[in-house]
Formats: structure tokens, C-alpha cells, sequence
């Protein structure tokens, strides 16, 4: 028999799975010997070696086929290059090596995500720290309007989503200093305080009565010092809370911002300063009141994670459905940060329970995309609609679908998700958990007598599409169900010929043609 090298080398429809082989092995030696042709096939989805290589995290690969002039930023039918496929893995070695080769974080995928989104969602927090270091923009968007931040929420990737915190990028929600007493010392005011009149330093001291007779004596309690604070943001900001209610007696406007943009109440909700809160919601302060630039109160309670504060809010009259300029209430937020204990309250204060964002996706959708069995089981218990789709057509079973854990699609289908719904692409749920490899959301979704052979626009069927992918025990779950291996992708290929081109030869075995 021939050696695998001269066949190979003479026959093109081999050379595309024995680069693959190669790859998988982490074979840097087979590679130079098939030379640079190995750097630039692709597969029937567009794919490069160096991409296969990237996702598999086969370092040794993917230098050898940099060498051999891989184009470090080709990119597949997704628009999906090396870079964001190495972004998506735990460690960042090939990351660095791409990045060192000339890769840039600043590319876009179909959907206007950069490699930054990969790294989030992976929960990759080396990958997140080589991006933002190579220039990566931390606050890019994709074209649903979500950040990275955004991207790591809504998958549960808590570590990446800390980071993205930290660094401050909190787009609907921004980040403020607390409050501390004694940060104001009148007692030794130097040119901190000069300038000040009077009643500013009396505010400092929580000083009721030197404070009531300045007001007294004219006083004006919406004069600002020097630096542009309101006597009410110092009042706060020293936690004054004894003069907050006479200031605002004498007229002192709550609704007036501070150097950075924000009014006392809504400062004392994202501080999560109770003493303050309590002061200003006993001064007849409106709990829904907000600067133009702020989100409502509530949501500013439930993003800063205080069950307290949101309780203080409602007993004032806070209006649960308040939407911030995304469209989204305060229990679509509780669900996309997957905070159980909010939710509660919330739909006891009859918030609406099928409100949707900008994007239409409700509180059940996030929280189903998030994989939050406990927040899936209150939204449906309280009569959430399984049936919303977002703007791309995606229902939450589908969004469920693409998590591992088959416990949130089970609570879907109990409540009378469409199984067979298709997004704009034409995907189904079943599709997308066959592409994904996700074997347990396979096995359930089948056992609800799905259209197994549904097809989407590329004409790929659930089959199709985990041959592609590699997904093995899938495809043999699909077989069993009665999946026709004999259908064909819009290219004309079948799930055996995407198999074999990849090199997933147990796959090709499996749909080898009995006869």
C-alpha cells in the first residue's frame, strides 16, 4: 500500500483530513513535511488548520503552521478567526503566540463580537487579561448592543464577569466609592474647605442646629461649593443623615446631581448606604426619581446585589417595571445576574413577568440562558410565557439548549416550550444542542419527539451538524432516533462527507451505508 504521505500529497479530497489528523495529534513534524498546503486548507465551514488547531489548544500546531505562512487572520463562515477560538480556551499560550504574530483583537465575528466576548464567556480570565493587554477594547459591543461584560453574564461565567467589574465596565450600572464617615474633617480644614460657607461645615458635622439657623438666616440649600457638590451630596457623602431631612424641608432639590451625575438617592442605592437611603425616603423623596443618565433606583438595588435596599424601594413605592435604555426592568436584571433571592420580591411586587428588553428577551430567557434552574422554576411557577422568542427568533428553550445541564430544558418542555420552534437561521433547539455536543439536553429533547431532521438554512441537519463538529455519541443518538444520515447541507455534503473531511473517522464509520 501506498504510504499515507504520496496519497496525500496526490489526492486533494485526502489532504483536507490528513492536515486535520495531523493537527489533532499535535503532529508538527507530519505538518512540514505536507509543507505550506497544510497552512492553507479550509473545510467545508470555512475553517483553517490554524483555527482547528487554535480550538483544540494544540500548541505545537499551531506554531508549525505560523511557520508555514497560515494566515493568522483568516476567518470562517462565522467570521469567527484563530484568535477568538483561542480566546475561548482556559490558558492563553496560543493566544499570546497569535497575538505575537500579528492576530488583532479588534476583529468582529458575524455578530459583532471581538475575541474579548470569547474569553469572557469561556470564563477565560488569562485570555481576557492577554486581550486587554494587547489592546483589546473593553468596551466594544456587538450588534445586539451587549459588551463582554454583557457576554459573561448571561452564560454564568462569574470569574471573567469579576474582572470585567473590576476594571469598570459596568455599562448600565456605573460603579461608585462608598460613603465614609469622617472622610470630611471640618475640624482642620485647610484648602480643602476654603471657600466653604458655614453651613457647608455645619453639614460636615451633622450639625442640626447650626444648620437649621444658617437655613434661618438665608442660607440658600441648593447653593454648590466650589468644586461643584450640592449641600445635599456633601450631607450624603459625609453621612449626615441627621440634617438630609432638614435640608429638604428648607427645599433643597433631590433631584440635583452631583460632579459625576448622580443624585443622592440613587448614590445611597448603589452604595448600598441604608442610613442614607432611610433618610432621604423619610424626606418624602421619590423612590422612582433618577437623573436622565441613571437607571431607575431598583435596578441600581438589584445590580448592586442588595435584597435589602430593593425592599426598602418597594415599601416606598418603587415601580417594579421602571426600564433602564435597554428596555430591561429590574427582573430581567435579577435573572441575567442570576440572583434568586430577588426574584422573589420582585414578583411579589407584581412585576411584569413577561417584560421584555430591547432585544425581546424577558426575564424566563436570561435566566434560561443562564441555565438557573431556580429562577426558571419561580418565573414559571408565577405563569412566565415559554413561548417569547428574541429578535433572532430565539425561544429560551433554545438559549437553554447551548447549557449542558438538561435541568432548565426539562423545565421548559413541562411548561409547554415549542420543541420544534426555529430560530432566523432555522436552527431548532435540538440543532443547537447536536452542534454543541451537549449529550444529556440531546437525550431529553429526543425522548419530546422532535423534527430530528429539521433543517436550517444551510440545509444542516441536527446530524449534520454534530458530524461537523466531531460529536460522536450524538450522532449516534440521532441515528437511533431515526436521523436520515443520507440528507444533505445546501453544499451538497452529508454528515458522513463533513465527517470525513474533518477526519472524525469513527463518525464516518458510524454512517458508513449498511447494505
Amino acid at each position: 500500500p501506498l504510504a499515507r504521505e504520496i496519497v496525500g500529497a496526490t489526492d486533494p479530497q485526502l489532504l483536507l483530513p490528513w492536515v486535520l489528523d495531523c493537527v489533532r495529534r499535535d503532529d508538527p513534524a507530519d505538518l512540514r513535511r505536507i509543507g505550506p498546503r497544510a497552512a492553507g486548507i479550509r473545510d467545508s465551514f470555512g475553517r483553517t488548520a490554524l483555527m482547528h488547531a487554535a480550538a483544540d489548544g494544540r500548541l505545537g500546531a499551531v506554531r508549525t503552521l505560523l511557520e508555514l505562512g497560515a494566515a493568522v487572520g483568516a476567518s470562517d463562515r462565522a467570521g469567527t478567526t484563530p484568535l477568538m477560538l483561542a480566546a475561548g480556551r482556559p490558558d492563553a499560550a496560543i493566544t499570546q503566540l497569535l497575538l505575537r504574530h500579528g492576530a488583532t483583537p479588534s476583529v468582529v465575528d458575524a455578530v459583532g463580537r471581538t475575541a474579548l466576548f470569547y474569553a469572557a464567556r469561556a470564563d477565560s480570565v488569562p485570555n481576557l487579561d492577554a486581550l486587554l493587554a494587547a489592546g483589546a477594547a473593553l468596551g466594544a459591543r456587538d450588534e445586539r448592543g451587549d459588551d463582554a461584560l454583557d457576554a459573561a453574564v448571561t452564560v454564568g461565567a462569574a470569574a471573567t464577569a469579576a474582572r470585567l467589574r473590576a476594571l469598570g465596565l459596568r455599562p448600565r450600572f456605573a460603579s461608585v466609592a462608598p460613603a465614609v464617615a469622617g472622610t470630611i474633617d471640618p475640624g482642620h480644614p485647610g484648602a480643602l474647605y476654603r471657600g466653604w460657607p458655614a453651613i457647608a461645615i455645619a453639614i460636615t458635622r451633622d450639625d442640626v442646629d447650626d444648620t437649621r439657623r444658617a437655613l434661618a438666616t438665608g442660607a440658600d440649600p441648593n447653593q454648590r461649593l466650589p468644586d461643584g457638590e450640592s449641600l445635599l451630596s456633601l450631607a450624603c457623602t459625609a453621612q449626615a443623615t441627621a440634617v438630609v431631612p432638614l435640608l429638604i424641608r428648607h427645599g433643597a432639590n433631590p433631584a440635583a446631581v452631583d460632579r459625576s451625575g448622580h443624585t443622592p438617592l440613587w448614590l445611597a442605592v448603589a452604595r448600598g448606604d441604608v442610613a442614607q437611603l432611610r433618610a432621604l425616603l423619610a424626606a418624602a423623596v421619590n423612590a422612582n426619581g433618577h437623573a436622565a443618565t441613571e437607571s431607575p433606583p431598583l435596578i441600581a438595588a438589584v445590580l448592586a446585589r442588595r435584597p435589602d435596599v430593593v425592599a426598602m424601594l418597594l415599601a416606598s413605592r418603587a415601580d417594579p417595571n421602571a426600564v433602564d435604555r435597554d428596555g430591561r426592568t429590574a427582573l430581567i436584571w435579577a435573572a441575567v445576574d442570576g440572583d434568586a433571592a430577588l426574584v422573589g420580591p420582585l414578583l411579589a411586587a407584581h412585576a411584569a413577568i413577561d417584560a421584555t428588553d430591547a432585544w425581546h428577551r424577558s426575564a424566563l430567557w436570561y435566566a434560561a440562558a443562564a441555565g438557573s434552574a431556580p429562577i426558571v422554576a419561580a418565573l414559571l411557577g408565577a405563569g412566565a410565557d415559554a413561548r417569547i422568542a428574541d429578535r433572532r427568533g430565539r425561544t429560551a428553550l433554545m438559549a437553554a439548549a447551548a447549557q449542558p445541564d438538561p435541568m432548565v430544558p426539562a423545565q421548559l418542555l413541562s411548561a409547554r416550550a415549542p420543541i420544534d420552534a426555529r430560530d432566523a437561521r432555522g436552527d431548532t433547539a435540538l440543532w443547537i444542542a447536536a452542534a454543541r455536543g451537549e449529550e444529556g439536553v440531546v437525550r431529553l429533547l429526543l425522548a419530546h419527539a422532535p423534527s430530528v431532521d429539521a433543517r436550517d438554512r444551510a440545509g444542516d441537519t441536527p446530524l449534520i451538524a454534530a458530524a461537523r463538529a466531531g460529536h460522536a455519541k450524538v450522532c449516534a443518538m440521532l441515528i437511533a432516533a431515526g436521523a436520515d444520515p443520507a440528507l444533505r447541507d445546501r453544499d451538497g455534503r452529508s454528515a458522513r462527507d463533513v465527517a470525513g473531511e474533518r477526519g472524525f473517522m469513527p463518525i464516518v464509520a458510524l454512517l458508513e451505508p449498511r447494505g
